[in-house]
This record gives structure tokens, C-alpha cells and sequence, in this order.
């Protein structure tokens, strides 16, 4: 089958999607697009290739969630797939030149196909050897609370014909390397076409075991007893491929040549790109885009880029974001006074796109690694207090831009204080740090998570319903409720109560985040480890189960 019958049929499965959202119709969209992505490698089309291949890692976390895609995720979706077809159809870029051209528009290079790279379903399946049938039993089911299916086996005997016909995301071994004959691994990777990723449970931390399972080819080494979250974490990295977010750029130039050509040479090497051509769009996209890094022009029809770079280091919000500015300004003192104004580089033109993609990378860069500290909570690496109270500002103007509904939610551990003084502070970090794990892998990517302050927890769903949200968090308390938190022989249980208030009953986040903060008091007062929505105060729906 040619490849454009291929992408034909996935665009007819994509039509159905469109039209009612099931896994089925998904998991097959998703293995079409894989096909396009072998067939374009096969055939030497590197940069389709590439694109099919972004297409397949950004269905890949979908699959994982029990609701529809967000209108955003359809969204962006919908452009991949487009850009899939026109390249399929053109070949080349929409823009090569400028009949003037400020900025030397040359082609950019192809970059190598990565060889051997499969992105259909995600992997959530691990083999875990161990002889201990009790214990093995015991930490699959702690695995399964974060999504994974464990399959157990007592000895290394059909391990091998297992992995060779279902293909295993994670081997973990949970006995000493030592005490396993080598030729089961090397039979191992002999028998599949790439190696899986192996992991070591052992209670011993000598050199020598250390070094012996890196011979046998071990990708990670834990002590017994062994830290859940820091095995997920693990398990996490080694089984699903991270597509890191692509880097927004607003570019603030108010010439369409330049801003094409800009777009396409930024645009082509992965980034996303926004344009305001003024004060006020330049206001609208700092909100709503949250670029990592702003391009501008020194001279605008109604103002300079001096001015606006300016109005932006007004506001504390976006002092840290990077502007560089792109002109044809030559004159030295006038590229120092804008750098003085607030720029962090001054590029002139005529610049080469490989230049501009390269500066602006690593500004980027080291613009989301500066963000990282100011934004995240230093324990649980959520987003702290201020950051989550930002996004559900500009998360309510998306929704209200788009007339979709928003839930936000805040959580609370309950009988915090007594995990404390109990066993001890530092078991009471370990409960935060596994409870923000177990959410960042039952949400979806799309939804946001902070930490309010204290054991306290805030997480916004756009595009959710009531019920769909209530289904979701009142899941996660339920399977929270029986995951068990270790303090040497000792483990002990904890659970959380909610608060949820809904987009559609409230006008601004201080409204929302009023109503879910009495909606979470009003289900610590009548018995805690419940959840409640705003509007639904006096509703038994989701009460701690007995």
C-alpha cells in the first residue's frame, strides 16, 4: 500500500473520531500513522517521516486517558495531520524566500532518520521476576496503582517466549544478579530484535552486584526496600518515549514577509510561533501563549521594540522571559541601549536560519530551566501556589474563548498533622511526594497540578464536565485510599478529601476557587476521604466508601 493510501485511511479514521471519541478507532488512527511514519523511512522521506512520528508520541498519552481528547489536543491534532498531508502532497515548505530578502532563507538540512523507533501503543506492560510469590504479588499491585500491568513469574523459565510475543516495556528482576544464569539474558536479546529495558531489585548494595547487573545489561539497580514513587519515576523514563513540549516563540514584527519567514525556519525546526503585530496583541499573547522567548523587531509602525520590551519588564510575571531582539539596526550603541532596556541578545540582519534556530534554542532552553525553579514546588516538582493560581487564569479566558467548561479542584490530606507527628517529617514528604506522583499519572497532560501550600493540592481540568471530573478525581481517591506508604516493617494507609467547583457556575477564578475551597470544607466536616462538588453540597454521590 502507497503511503498516500495510507495517510488516506487514517484521515478517514480520524473523520470518525471527529465525529465520537473511542479507543478502538483510536489505537487504529494511531497504528495508520505509525505505517506512514515506517513507509516514509522506508522510502527516504526523512522529514515526513519525522512528522508521522511526532503525530504517533502525541496520540501516544491519549490512549492512557479515560476522556475524550480536549478541544486544544483536537486541535493540535487536526494541524499535524495537516501539515502530514500537505507535505505528502508538496514536498517542500510553503516558503523558501522573500523577493527582498532581510533574512537568507536557505534550505535546511534534512536530519538523520532515527532508526528502529516504534511508537504504537504505549507500554505499560512489565515482567517482574521474583521468587517470593507473596511479595511478588504485593509490589505488582503497587505498580498497578500507577497504571501498569505486571505479569509475574517465578522463575526465569518462559520469560523469554513471553517477551518474544508481547513485548514488555520493563523486565524487573527482583533477586540477585549473581543468583540468574547470564545465558538467560543473553537468549534474552537474542530472541528479541531490541533489548527491553531491565531493572534489578536487590538487597544488596555492594560494588560488585551493582556491577555485575550493569554486565547483564541493567538499565537501573534499586535497594529493597525499594521507594515506589522513584521506581515509577523509573518506569516512567524507560517505557514512554518523553516528547518534550515544542518551544513557543511570539514574534512582535509587524512586516508579513518577515514574520513568514521567521515562522517557517522556526516552525521547521519544531517550535510553535504566535505573532503580535502591537501593544495590545502583544498583551493578549503574553497571557494566552506563554511564549518561552520573544523575537521582536527594533522598529514597529506605532512604537519600538525599545518601548514594548519595556511594557513587558513592567510586569514580574514575564520578567524572566527572554527577548531577543532582530533587526537590521547596526548602529552598536543603540544594540547595547536595548539590550539595557531589557533584551538578552541582539541578532542582525541578514541572519542564516540555522543561526536564528540555534540562538533561540538555547535561550529557550535555559528560559524553561529558569522557569522550572521559580514556577515549581521544590518537593513534589508540581507547579507551586502562584503558578497555579496563573494558569487558572488563563485557563478560564481559553475556556471562555472557546465556550468549553473548566473544573477546578482542591485536595487535602487527611489527618496530615498525625502522619507527621506519628512517623515522623520526612515520612510525611514521602506521602505528598506519592500522592502528587499518583496524580500526575492518573491526569491527563493537559490538565495542571499544583501544590496550594501544605498538604494542600489544586488541579484544573479544562475542557472537563461535572461528571466527567467527579468520575475522574473520585477514581483517583479510591485507588489512593488502598496504596500503601512504607516506614521500614511498618506500612500505613492515607486519604485525601476534594473540594470541585465548575466553570459554568462562576464568573472569575475568584469565584472558583472560593467555591472549591468551601466544597473541600464541606467534605472534611461531614467525614473527610470524600469528595464534593459546588451545587451538589448536600448530595451523597461519592462518599468515603465503607
Amino acid at each position: 500500500m502507497a503511503i498516500e493510501d495510507t495517510l488516506a485511511l487514517a484521515e478517514n479514521l480520524w473523520q470518525t473520531l471527529e465525529q465520537g471519541w473511542d479507543k478502538p478507532t483510536l489505537e487504529n488512527f494511531q497504528q495508520k500513522i505509525n505505517q506512514v511514519y515506517r513507509q516514509a523511512g522506508g522510502e527516504g522521506k526523512t522529514r515526513l517521516s519525522r512528522l508521522a512520528r511526532n503525530l504517533a508520541g502525541y496520540l501516544q498519552p491519549l490512549l492512557n486517558d479515560d476522556l475524550p481528547a480536549s478541544t486544544a489536543q483536537k486541535g493540535e491534532i487536526r494541524a499535524q495531520l495537516a501539515a502530514l498531508r500537505q507535505h505528502l502532497s508538496q514536498g517542500t515548505p510553503l516558503i523558501t524566500a522573500s523577493p527582498t530578502p532581510a533574512f537568507i532563507a536557505e534550505p535546511e538540512p534534512e536530519p538523520p532518520l532515527i532508526e528502529n523507533i516504534e511508537l504504537a501503543e504505549p507500554n505499560r506492560l512489565i515482567v517482574l521476576v521474583d521468587t517470593n510469590t507473596t511479595e511478588a504479588e504485593v509490589f505488582a499491585s503497587n505498580i498497578g496503582h500507577f497504571g501498569y500491568k505486571v505479569e509475574v513469574f517465578t522463575s526465569t523459565e518462559g520469560v523469554t517466549e513471553f517477551c518474544v510475543n508481547h513485548r514488555p516495556g520493563t523486565i524487573i528482576v527482583a533477586s540477585e544478579a549473581d543468583k540468574i544464569d547470564p545465558a538467560f539474558f543473553q537468549t534474552l536479546n537474542d530472541r528479541v530484535a531490541r533489548n527491553i529495558p531491565l531493572v534489578f531489585l536487590s538487597g544488596r548494595g555492594d560494588g560488585f552486584s551493582r556491577l555485575q547487573s550493569v554486565k547483564l545489561g541493567g538499565d537501573a539497580y534499586f535497594m529493597k526496600p525499594v521507594d515506589i514513587r522513584e521506581l515509577i519515576d523509573k518506569l516512567d523514563n524507560l517505557t514512554t518515549p518523553y516528547l518534550a513540549p515544542a518551544y513557543r516563540i511570539l514574534l512582535v514584527d509587524d512586516s508579513t514577509t518577515a514574520i513568514a519567514i521567521y515562522s517557517d525556519a522556526l516552525n521547521r525546526a519544531g517550535m510553535v510561533t504566535r505573532v503580535a503585530a502591537d501593544a495590545e496583541q502583544l498583551m493578549l499573547q503574553l497571557v494566552e501563549f506563554a511564549p518561552d522567548l520573544i523575537l521582536m523587531d527594533m522598529y514597529l509602525q506605532d512604537c519600538t521594540g525599545l518601548e514594548l520590551a519595556a511594557v513587558i519588564r513592567q510586569q514580574a510575571s514575564y520578567v524572566s522571559v527572554p527577548i531577543v531582539f532582530l533587526s537590521a539596526e547596526t548602529n552598536l550603541q543603540k544594540q547595547l541601549q536595548a539590550m539595557k532596556l531589557g533584551g538578552d541578545d541582539f541578532l542582525t540582519k541578514p541572519i542564516a536560519p540555522e543561526h536564528l534556530v540555534s540562538v533561540v534554542t538555547a535561550r529557550a532552553s535555559r528560559s524553561r530551566i529558569v522557569r522550572s525553579y521559580i514556577e515549581r514546588d521544590s518537593l513534589t516538582n508540581l507547579y507551586n501556589h502562584n503558578r497555579i493560581k496563573e494558569q487558572l487564569e488563563i485557563e478560564i479566558i481559553g475556556a471562555r474563548r472557546k465556550n468549553t467548561n473548566l473544573i477546578f479542584a482542591m485536595l487535602d490530606i487527611d489527618h496530615f498533622k498525625r502522619v507527621n507527628d506519628t512517623y515522623g517529617h520526612h515520612i510525611g514528604d514521602r506521602v505528598l511526594k506519592n500522592l502528587s506522583r499518583f496524580l500526575l499519572s492518573r491526569l491527563r497532560r493537559t490538565d495542571f497540578i499544583g501544590r496550594y501550600g501544605g498538604e494542600e493540592f489544586a488541579i484544573i481540568l479544562p475542557d472537563t464536565s461535572e461528571e466527567s471530573g467527579l468520575k475522574v478525581i473520585n477514581r483517583i481517591r479510591e485507588d489512593f485510599t488502598k496504596f500503601p506508604h512504607y516506614v521500614q516493617d511498618t506500612e500505613f494507609y492515607s486519604t485525601f478529601s476534594c473540594g470541585m467547583a465548575s466553570l459554568s457556575n462562576h464568573k472569575d477564578s475568584a469565584s472558583l476557587s472560593r467555591a472549591a475551597d468551601q466544597a473541600l470544607y464541606e467534605a472534611k466536616r461531614t467525614g473527610r476521604n470524600r469528595i464534593r462538588m459546588t451545587g451538589m453540597l448536600n448530595s451523597e454521590a461519592f462518599p468515603a466508601q465503607r
